[in-house]
């Protein structure tokens, strides 16, 4: 799952709270991508907003117009009820995780019994005893606040491809991919 989902979301979030005041062709040309809707063309290049859009699609941001909006959506995460509105509407995506993790760790660990923020930590440690002890380990790395680069020094690896994958591996356990039934939150 890429950031495509998340930046779709927070975009009908937008024009439901009516922050949208009018349109961009770029921007336009970019969320049609990100929907799906790749053109077609003639030549070796893409409609630049489509270039963006197939690099935030698959979860490579090169150019800096794909980097400062796959940037600026995960930012939204820091908002604790965007992000547990990201968690009810797109479910347990690597992004959604991550700011669990490393963002909102100690106020879900806070919040009342039967709350969604308490729902959410539950999850995690169900999911968490499903996984190996590396797994258990970069996890506490990065809830202590340690990022890719430091967990791959403590751990003699490739930090970001290690993070990526326990990530990943999270959210294929917290949506059931696994066993092929879906998380009850959503």
């Amino acid at each position: 799952m890429s950031t495509s989902q998340l930046i779709l979301y927070l975009h009908r979030r937008a024009i439901e709270e009516g922050r949208i005041k009018e349109s961009d062709p770029l921007a336009d040309e970019i969320l049609r991508t990100l929907e799906g809707h790749i053109p077609h063309y003639n030549g070796w290049e893409l409609p630049y907003g489509a270039a963006i859009g197939l690099e935030l699609l698959h979860g490579q941001a090169n150019l800096p117009e794909a980097k400062a909006i796959r940037s600026a959506a995960l930012r939204r995460l820091m908002n604790y009820e965007v992000f547990l509105n990201s968690v009810d509407e797109l479910g347990y995506t690597p992004q959604n995780i991550r700011a669990a993790l490393t963002i909102h760790f100690e106020r879900l660990r806070s919040e009342p019994l039967g709350s969604d923020g308490n729902c959410i930590l539950m999850d995690l440690d169900t999911a968490l005893k499903q996984c190996n002890e590396r797994t258990r380990k970069v996890v506490g790395l990065l809830i202590s606040g340690l990022g890719p680069q430091a967990i791959g020094e403590a751990l003699g690896t490739n930090g970001s491809r290690l993070v990526g994958r326990t990530l990943k591996n999270l959210s294929r356990i917290l949506e059931g991919s696994n066993n092929g039934k879906k998380n009850p939150r959503r």
